[in-house]
């Protein structure tokens, strides 16, 4: 009796399996292709960031013009530049970058330390 009511069940269950599996590692996948793609975005935003305030010190010390410190964040990160659709030739788009960060390191520089 058990025989033929699993006998019956099976042809059920392998019918079940074969829509369900493929469509679990289906979810699985790309969960992981998102997160993946996440951790990417992540690393070239945050190399960005950094090459854009290390320009603006750049700038800040007095040593180098704005031209400078553009190429400084064209050389460094190239990649970043390009994966979030910026010109790597486009100057006055990577100043417009810069300029929240000079900002930023000017207003550190002139704030008197608390005691």
């Amino acid at each position: 009796m058990k025989q033929l009511i699993l006998e019956a069940l099976l042809p059920i269950i392998g019918a079940i399996a074969a829509i369900v599996l493929p469509t679990v590692l289906t979810l699985a996948t790309n969960k992981f292709s998102q997160l993946t793609g996440l951790q990417i975005e992540a690393q070239r935003r945050e190399a960005l960031q950094s090459a854009l305030a290390n320009a603006a010190r750049i700038l800040l010390s007095g040593t180098s013009s704005k031209s400078t410190a553009v190429e400084y964040v064209r050389r460094s990160v190239p990649q970043a530049l390009t994966f979030f659709d910026i010109d790597i030739d486009d100057d006055d788009r990577i100043s417009e970058l810069l300029a929240p960060h000079v900002a930023a390191q000017a207003s550190q520089t002139t704030k008197p330390a608390n005691v």
